[in-house]
C-alpha cells in the first residue's frame, strides 16, 4: 500500500482498520501494527490515500486505508 500511494519507507502514517473481528484484532495487536508499520491508528478516513479489502483468513475481511 505505501508503494502504491508513492511513500517512503520512512514515512510515518495514518492507518485505520475495521472490518470483521477489527476489534479483537487490534485490542491484541494494536502496538505491533504500529510499530511494524511506522504508523498511528486513526478514525475513519473519508478520503484514504489507498484502502484496500485484506482477507487475513476465511471468512474474516479488513478494510485497510492508509494516509500521510
Amino acid at each position: 500500500m505505501r508503494k502504491e500511494a508513492d511513500y517512503q519507507v520512512t514515512d510515518r502514517i495514518s492507518l485505520h482498520i475495521y472490518g470483521t473481528m477489527h476489534t479483537e484484532i487490534l485490542a491484541e495487536f494494536a502496538s505491533m501494527i504500529q510499530s511494524e508499520t511506522l504508523s498511528t491508528l486513526a478514525p475513519l478516513m473519508v478520503n484514504p490515500d489507498v484502502q484496500k479489502d485484506i482477507e487475513i483468513e476465511e471468512g474474516v475481511t479488513l478494510t485497510v486505508q492508509i494516509e500521510k
